[in-house]
């Protein structure tokens, strides 16, 4: 079984902002940080609005969901801030549902072609932005002389590995 891990849109990560003012939450703060820590984690795919609730209380560990336009799709993001105590706060990022970029599962499909097949055309859908939950399959169609194979690949986890089904 083959496995890979794709193309994590929006890979975990953490972040600090500065408290402002007594610590109080600031969901536009939290929007603008999303937008800045993914723009380089989308394959070039465009960014839109960020969403993120605006009546959070601000206590250590509090989690809560945002979104981020990405391709035009609401991309789901969990969000979790700690240190709330202190001078900045950290904001811990981490997407709800894998984020899997389309031209990702094409180029890891051409990978797994034998040489001689390297003309082989690998389409899986119109979607730029695969947004799904692990154990949802991926079907792709890979044409060799006007020949189409379907390819099914399921998804693993929300860090977007994906394996190749039998």
């Amino acid at each position: 079984m083959r496995r890979l891990l794709v193309m994590t849109l929006a890979c975990a990560g953490a972040m600090t902002l500065t408290a402002c003012s007594g610590n109080a939450y600031d969901a536009q703060t939290v929007e603008d940080k999303l937008k800045e820590t993914q723009r380089d984690k989308v394959r070039g795919l465009p960014i839109g609005e960020a969403r993120c609730p605006d009546d959070v209380e601000l206590k250590e560990g509090v989690t809560f969901r945002c979104t981020l336009e990405i391709a035009g799709k609401p991309a789901p993001y969990r969000v979790r801030l700690t240190d709330v105590e202190a001078e900045k706060v950290t904001i811990n990022v981490e997407p709800a549902r894998a984020l899997i970029a389309t031209g990702a599962v094409v180029e890891f499909l051409r990978a797994q072609l034998p040489a001689a097949l390297s003309s082989a055309k690998v389409s899986c859908g119109d979607e730029r932005l695969l947004i799904a939950d692990p154990g949802t399959k991926i079907g792709c169609v890979v044409t060799v002389d006007g020949k189409e194979n379907q390819v099914v690949l399921r998804v693993k986890d929300t860090k977007g590995n994906v394996v190749i089904e039998p």
